[in-house]
């Protein structure tokens, strides 16, 4: 049931997310990302990285076309 529950979410996500894309794309706005993480692991670091690695791999340079805000609860 959980599992069923989850997906549907995620997918639900997917879809809103196609969605808004195009909408984002054409903007002449500075977007904002913000990525918080409750303890620096390698894990949440390695997702953090990613997620900026990705994001200059689709044109969205840090500062120029998207702003990234990253903030760690240290716990």
């Amino acid at each position: 049931m959980a599992n069923k529950i989850l997906r549907t979410l995620i997918g639900t996500a997917l879809l809103a997310m196609a969605a808004i894309a195009p909408a984002i794309a054409q903007s002449d706005e500075q977007r904002v990302v913000a990525i918080t993480q409750i303890v620096e692991h390698p894990a949440l670091d390695a997702v953090y990285q990613g997620v900026r690695d990705e994001l200059e791999a689709q044109g969205y340079n840090d500062g120029e076309q998207v702003r990234i805000m990253h903030e760690s609860a240290q716990g």
